[in-house]
């Protein structure tokens, strides 16, 4: 299991050091030669064979990302468990297509959130939320704009009485603690210093 390890490490932006830095290391080793046909295929797409190996999963983890269900199973689910070669390369295909939407609904988000965020303005985070918003892309869009900007990115989809978010931050800022600061407004949240995640009942939103 340590490429899976290995992929997790990397898609849930843990610090690499330590044993964090040894399963990396290790089970990249081993994704190269991996003995399940859906990774191996990732790793063949055509469309990414001029990356290096760090960029090629990179983008394996945004294709597994993709929400794609079949049979109520995630499609990360689906592919890293298919036995049969031809079908997970069948899946691969798909999940490739379906990423550059998703890339196409992500760029869109970011644009909302610029178009009401100036560059100069003075407050230290960027909180934003919307109903249409897809809560799996929030975490992407947040790691994109949290560079940029250089503070906390906090964006949530907004339901009818609770809203739940992902949030992102720049390198020394801990988002797990900054939340604990207001956690009597919050209904759960959870995460590591530079990536978390949040719910909140719309009545404290402003809060």
């Amino acid at each position: 299991f340590l490429e899976l390890a290995a992929l997790a490490t990397l898609a849930d932006m843990m610090p690499l050091q330590e044993d964090n830095e040894k399963i990396v290391e290790e089970g990249l080793s081993y994704l190269e030669t991996s003995w399940r046909p859906g990774l191996r295929v990732l790793l063949d797409l055509e469309q990414i064979q001029d990356l290096g190996l760090r960029e090629k999963v990179s983008k394996i983890i945004s294709f597994l990302n993709v929400r794609e269900t079949e049979n109520g199973s995630p499609a990360c689910f689906i592919i890293l468990t298919m036995t049969d070669k031809d079908e997970a390369q069948e899946f691969a295909e798909k999940l490739f297509e379906k990423s550059i939407e998703r890339k196409q609904v992500v760029k869109n988000i970011v644009e909302q959130v610029k178009s009401k965020n100036d560059f100069n303005n003075p407050s230290p985070i960027i909180f934003e939320g919307n109903p249409s918003w897809e809560l799996t892309l929030l975490g992407i869009v947040a790691s994109i704009l949290a560079p940029e900007y250089q503070k906390p990115i906090f964006l949530f989809k907004k339901n009818s009485e609770e809203s739940h978010g992902s949030c992102r931050g720049p390198a020394g800022i801990n988002l797990v603690e900054a939340m604990k600061t207001c956690s009597e407004y919050l209904e759960g949240y959870g995460g590591h210093p530079p990536a978390g995640g949040f719910r909140v009942k719309n009545e404290n939103l402003e809060k």
